[in-house]
C-alpha cells in the first residue's frame, strides 16, 4: 500500500475537489488499479506534445461555432417537443404519428450533438440490439453526458426520473416525448414543519434538516423502485423498456462500480448494455469534476469513439429472483467481463463520501 500524502493542495474551486479525488487512490487500500475518479490519461510525449499547441488553436477557433451549434440543437429540441407534445395531458404517452416526428428528428438533433462533441461520423459503433420482452435495460459504465445524447439519438429506452424535474419548464416536454417514466414522490411538506418547529438551541435546526433530506431521499428510492416493479408486473413483450443506472453515479469508466439492487428485485429478466469510450491520452468524455469543465471538455476534444454493446437479456435464476442483491452482482459482473473491465470496490456511496471528506479538506 502506498502512503498517505503529507497534504492537499489548498484551492477553493471545484477543480482542486477533482484533484483531492484522483488522489484518493493513492491514500486508500485498493484493489482497485485506477480510481474511479482519477483521469486515466497518459502524458503527451514526441511528436503529439509538440503538436499540442497547434491543436489547441483549431479547438479554440472551432469553439464558437461549436457553442452555436449546440444552441441550435437544443432550441430546435426544445421546439420540436413542445410541438409534438402540444394538447396531450401530461401521464400521454406519445404514439404514432407524434412518436414518428419525434424519433427522426430527434435522431438528426442527438447524432449532431455528439458530433459538437467530438463524436465524428464513423466513431460509434453500436452491437446487438434491444430484445423486445426485456422490460429493463441496465447499462454502464456510467461515465457522463455523452451516455444521454447516444440514449436521445437512439431514441429508446424510456428515462427513470422524479415528477418533481419532469415538471419543470421545457423540460416536462422533453420527458413525455421520451415516454419517460414520471415517478409520484410522497410530499416532504409535513416533515419540513416539523423540522422548522425543533428547537433552535445547539445543532438542532441542523440535524432536523438532515433528517428532512434523509426522509425525502428515502422516499424518493421507495417510490422509483416501486414504480419500476410496477412497470415490470404491467410489461407487455413489445413495449419500450425503462432505462436504469445501476452504478447511481458517473466515473472515468475504466471499472464497473458496485450495483444499487432496487432495479434488480422482482425478478424479471433485464437487458444489459456497456459502453466503451476508449482513450490514451485525452479522457474528454467522463463527467469527473463540475458540469461546465465535463461540458468544457467534451468540446475541445479533438475526437472520441464511441462502441455500445447491447448484450443478451438476462434472465435471473431461482434463487436470483429471490435475492435482488445477487441479481444486481451477477449482472454487474456479466457486464465488465463483456467489456473486460475490472470490478470496483467502490460504490456511489463511497465516492460521494469520499468527495464530502474531499470538499471538508479544501
Amino acid at each position: 500500500r502506498r502512503e498517505q500524502r503529507d497534504h492537499l493542495t489548498q484551492s477553493h474551486s471545484l477543480a482542486a475537489l477533482a484533484v483531492a479525488m484522483e488522489t484518493a487512490a493513492e491514500r486508500q487500500p485498493l484493489s482497485d488499479a485506477i480510481h474511479p475518479y482519477a483521469s486515466g490519461e497518459q502524458p503527451l510525449t514526441g511528436v503529439r506534445k509538440t503538436l499540442l499547441p497547434l491543436l489547441n488553436v483549431l479547438m479554440a477557433l472551432l469553439f464558437p461555432l461549436k457553442v452555436l451549434l449546440l444552441l441550435v440543437c437544443i432550441i430546435l429540441s426544445l421546439l420540436i417537443c413542445q410541438l409534438v407534445t402540444a394538447g396531450l395531458s401530461p401521464t400521454t404517452k406519445l404514439t404514432g404519428f407524434r412518436r414518428n416526428i419525434f424519433t427522426f428528428t430527434h435522431k438528426v438533433i442527438g447524432r449532431s450533438a455528439m458530433v459538437i462533441f467530438g463524436v465524428w461520423p464513423g466513431l460509434i459503433t453500436v452491437h446487438g440490439k434491444l430484445d423486445p420482452e426485456a422490460p429493463l435495460t441496465v447499462f454502464g459504465p456510467h461515465v457522463g453526458m455523452l451516455d444521454a445524447f447516444f440514449w436521445l439519438q437512439y431514441c429508446a429506452p424510456r428515462p427513470v426520473l422524479l415528477e418533481t424535474y419532469a415538471k419543470l419548464p421545457l423540460l416536462g416536454s422533453i420527458v413525455q416525448s421520451c415516454n419517460g417514466l414520471a415517478v409520484p414522490v410522497p410530499s416532504s411538506v409535513p416533515m419540513q414543519k416539523k423540522a422548522d418547529a425543533a428547537p433552535s438551541a445547539g445543532n438542532a435546526p441542523a440535524a432536523a434538516t438532515a433528517d428532512v433530506k434523509s426522509a425525502h431521499a428515502k422516499a424518493s428510492t421507495g417510490a422509483i423502485r416501486a414504480a419500476i416493479l410496477e412497470h415490470k408486473r404491467s410489461f407487455v413483450t413489445g413495449d419500450m423498456p425503462i432505462m436504469v443506472l445501476p452504478e447511481g453515479i458517473t466515473h472515468n469508466g475504466l471499472s464497473m462500480l458496485k450495483f444499487f439492487s432496487g432495479s434488480f428485485e422482482g425478478g424479471s429478466p433485464v437487458q444489459p448494455v456497456v459502453f466503451s469510450y476508449p482513450f490514451k491520452y485525452f479522457n474528454s468524455h467522463s463527467f469527473l469534476t463540475d458540469l461546465p469543465t465535463h461540458m468544457l471538455k467534451m468540446m475541445w476534444s479533438p475526437y472520441t469513439s464511441l462502441t455500445v454493446t447491447i448484450l443478451p437479456i438476462y434472465r435471473p435464476s431461482q434463487e436470483e429472483k429471490g435475492d435482488a442483491a445477487l441479481f444486481a452482482e451477477n449482472v454487474r459482473r456479466h457486464m465488465a467481463a463483456a467489456l473486460n473491465v475490472p470490478l470496483s470496490s467502490y460504490g456511489a456511496k463511497e465516492l460521494r463520501a469520499e468527495w464530502k471528506a474531499a470538499r471538508a479538506t479544501v
